[in-house]
């Protein structure tokens, strides 16, 4: 198997590669053997430059595989969250640090990709203002991302930065110009992009559930009024698990179903 692979690699690439990645079980002795072969073969050394290994996804504190019968499908999750969705939250985590997979934290990752379409919804209030503020919250978030992909693709870094400018972006706006506010949205748009996650609205409300789910989150905001954090979380949690993602703002807490795009 170690010979297939560095045959196959030299046959396509040549005797020396700059980027090879594979989990981090296969540092030894899989990739050593494949260093060794290679480079007894060729004569060339190093066999690859840059080697990235990766972390492990776990469920239940083992390593999902196909052997084991611990895995959940691509097609069961994407029943659940949108594509996207789904790469902000493999991106949540640092490339070479194991990931516990659990459907609880999808649903997170889900909501978080929510408060990005937030972010986008916003709009400058005022026509004739500038606003400083918002454009180096943007500049700020360009050098935050391009450092924190430097440093070992950093994406949990990046990402971070990315909701820094999006918080910015929902407090500044009221007292900026729409076109400050769209060139701060753009500029999110463009990092996000660079990671490979678009943004994409879901379904329009459906009219049947609409006044139920507005009922549910007036009683979750008399709750939270009332201090009564344990019950208005278990509301925003339940209507999670029942694809609706709610979002708290300046101007109050709207609501959008979640799912497949």
């Amino acid at each position: 198997w170690h010979i297939e692979c560095s045959a196959m690699v030299q046959a396509s690439l040549g005797n020396q590669i700059d980027i090879h990645g594979g989990g981090a079980d296969l540092l030894f002795p899989h990739h050593e053997n494949e260093i060794a072969q290679a480079e007894a073969g060729s004569g060339e050394t190093p066999f690859v430059r840059h080697w990235l290994h990766t972390g492990l996804v776990q469920t239940d504190g083992e390593k999902m595989s196909h052997s084991s019968n611990n895995f959940t499908s691509l097609a069961e999750v994407l029943s659940a969250i949108s594509p996207d969705a789904l790469r902000l939250h493999f991106l949540s985590v640092h490339y070479r640090t194991s990931m516990v997979f659990s459907h609880e934290a999808v649903l997170q990752s889900h909501a978080a990709y929510e408060r990005l379409l937030g972010f986008m919804r916003a709009s400058g209030d005022d026509q004739s203002c500038n606003n400083k503020a918002l454009t180096d919250a943007a500049r700020r978030a360009r050098v935050a991302f391009e450092s924190a992909m430097d440093d070992d693709f950093n994406a949990p870094r990046a990402i971070g930065g990315i909701f820094e400018l999006g918080r910015s972006i929902n407090r500044e706006g009221p007292r900026s110009s729409p076109s400050v506010v769209a060139q701060a949205q753009s500029t999110l748009r463009e990092l996000l992009g660079i990671l490979g996650i678009e943004l994409h609205d879901g379904p329009a409300h459906p009219s049947d559930a609409a006044p139920y789910i507005e009922l549910l989150i007036e009683t979750r905001s008399a709750l939270r009024e009332a201090r009564q954090w344990e019950l208005a979380d278990r509301i925003r949690d339940r209507l999670m698990e029942l694809g609706v993602a709610i979002e708290d703002g300046p101007t109050g807490t709207e609501w959008h179903q979640i799912g497949p795009t």
